[in-house]
């Protein structure tokens, strides 16, 4: 097991999900970070410093059965915390991948997300593009969360016009998250 991949692809969620809260501002619909869990495990983990990614992210048995019950009855965010459980603490691969399709197909939004990104890694164009579709519905019916993910979307990819387009929208939006930000961005890289 490489665990320095591990670490990376828990940095670079980590990073996502923080963004996405707007800059520590505390915006957002908390997504699964595993708040709470896993508080006094490990050596040097007391509080105020840092937890381990195994740690943070750490379910007891008891708490991933159940949580497997309620995402098989719909429920993405108990299907997206088995997903960074398993992707994060457990390095399951298969059944991480297993959960971030049924949070996906649950309509969580960071999943969504999350499972285009990983398809577009593979070379799975077409797939990931039916959840790039999914996503823009979502947006479209303004999901803070949808939009801001076609934000950065668009952003990777270059199209600029298109993500300060959402951007906008995002701004509007009931949770605007880091909208400013990103708009302050793609206005100086269109200069």
């Amino acid at each position: 097991m490489d665990n320095s991949k591990h670490s990376d692809e828990a940095e670079k969620l980590l990073a996502e999900l923080s963004a996405r809260k707007g800059e520590g501002e505390g915006e957002g619909e908390g997504e699964g970070e595993g708040e709470g869990e896993g508080e006094g495990e490990g050596e040097g983990e007391g509080e105020g410093e840092p937890k381990s990614t195994v740690s943070v992210f750490y379910l007891q048995p008891e708490e991933v059965n159940t949580l497997s019950h309620q995402a098989k009855r719909g429920d993405g965010e108990a299907g997206f915390r088995l997903f960074l459980y398993y992707k994060l603490s457990n390095y399951d691969e298969e059944k991480s991948s297993q959960w971030l399709k049924i949070a996906a197909n649950n309509g969580h939004a960071t999943a969504q997300y999350r499972l285009y990104v990983e398809l577009q890694e593979q070379g799975e164009t077409k797939e990931a593009n039916e959840w790039l579709q999914k996503i823009k519905l979502a947006a479209s019916n303004n999901d803070s969360s949808a939009i801001w993910f076609l934000v950065n979307c668009y952003k990777n990819q270059g199209n600029k016009k298109e993500a300060l387009q959402w951007a906008y929208k995002l701004k509007a939006s009931k949770q605007p998250l880091d909208a400013d930000r990103l708009i302050e961005e793609l206005t100086k890289e269109q200069k």
